[in-house]
């Protein structure tokens, strides 16, 4: 049984994973908190998720929390992340975390926080969304020539923008191509002729939960690879499974990629140095090994590849720079036996759109 531990849990995505939680079987909430002062702090969680009570207090100090689980989900604001991931990283407990926000510092103080511990940190946890970003890196590997926009949309109490969603698209596409481009927010003004650039543009309106579109223009056609999400069910079922992952990892930072058994090719160099999931089961330059998953696989096989960068110092290793810092913005759900992210699964629609 995986001990879990919600911070936030009275949030949008934090009283979503403790219901989640609470209905899967292999998993027991036994930990959450809220900020101080809020009206659910001291209250009974199975109260303040509205399912009754279910003999856990909810909880202002997240330290507290934390030493009763084994896994730590954080969807939260930085500053509080930054606190779960001290404690984390001094208690020995894993973390997933979805956190939105980070500014360079930041995240590198969140890094060397739980550095000794399995983390998983994705912008999205969405696997139709992670598999777009596979896609958008083939894509570009063949269309080198075409124009590049990437446009997200999310609702309106959003708080940063463009998403990190949005900035990931762009990173994949820039490993794709192979070279930098200037990346641009946005256009106004007698900007002139289109010149060697990405364009990033942010949609803020009502309740979009979710919208990324990764645009490819030539002369006489042009290709869009789109993903929407309707609920974030399915970004928290994303977070499932990565929580399942952390439980069985060994130390190091991860993201879906290695959740979803996504990346092929030669060493993950962070597992190898960290020590894999499935207890230390890594063969040596072989990648994790194929066979045990969850609800149709977690567990991999094949080979890893060392150098994709992503724009940032991590473990995928130096490949092509991005302009672009780590960002963070909606995750979701899971799809199985669905190629390529397409169809309907935990809520979400991920539709993948070829124009000409």
């Amino acid at each position: 049984m995986i001990k879990v531990v919600v911070q936030g849990v009275a949030g949008r995505m934090g009283s979503l994973m403790g219901r989640l939680v609470l209905e899967e079987d292999d998993m027991a909430l036994v930990g959450a908190t809220e900020r101080p002062g809020h009206i659910g702090v001291g209250k009974d969680v199975g109260e303040v998720l509205g399912v009754g009570k279910v003999g856990v207090e909810v909880k202002e100090d997240i330290r507290e929390a934390a030493r009763e689980g084994d896994v730590v989900v954080a969807f939260t604001t930085p500053q509080a992340t930054l606190e779960a991931a001290r404690a984390c990283g001094e208690l020995g407990k894993g973390m997933v975390v979805g956190t939105t926000g980070f500014t360079e510092g930041q995240l590198e103080e969140f890094k060397r926080a739980v550095s000794e511990v399995p983390c998983v940190l994705s912008p999205n946890f969405s696997v139709g969304v992670n598999l777009l970003f596979k896609v958008a890196q083939e894509v570009a590997e063949v269309l080198k020539g075409y124009d590049v926009e990437i446009i997200e949309a999310h609702h309106r109490f959003k708080k940063d923008a463009p998403s990190g969603t949005a900035k990931r698209l762009a990173e994949a596409v820039l490993r794709g191509l192979g070279r930098e481009l200037r990346v641009v927010h946005g256009r106004e003004g007698l900007v002139g002729e289109r010149g060697e650039e990405i364009g990033i543009h942010a949609v803020r309106a009502g309740d979009i939960v979710g919208e990324h579109v990764v645009m490819f223009g030539g002369m006489g056609e042009r290709i869009e690879l789109v993903h929407r999400a309707s609920s974030r069910e399915a970004f928290a079922r994303g977070a499932l499974r990565a929580i399942r992952f952390v439980a069985k990892a060994g130390p190091g930072m991860y993201d879906m990629w290695d959740v979803l058994g996504l990346r092929q090719g030669g060493k993950d160099a962070q597992a190898l140095r960290k020590g894999a999931y499935e207890r230390g089961a890594y063969e040596e330059g072989r990648g994790r090994k194929a066979g045990r998953g969850h609800k149709g696989g977690d567990a991999v096989g094949g080979e890893g590849r060392v150098g994709e960068g992503c724009g940032v110092q991590d473990r995928h290793g130096a490949g092509v720079h991005s302009p672009l810092g780590q960002g963070d913005g909606h995750r979701g759900g899971e799809v199985q036996g669905v190629p390529l992210g397409l169809g309907l699964a935990g809520g979400v629609r991920r539709t993948l759109v070829l124009r000409a």
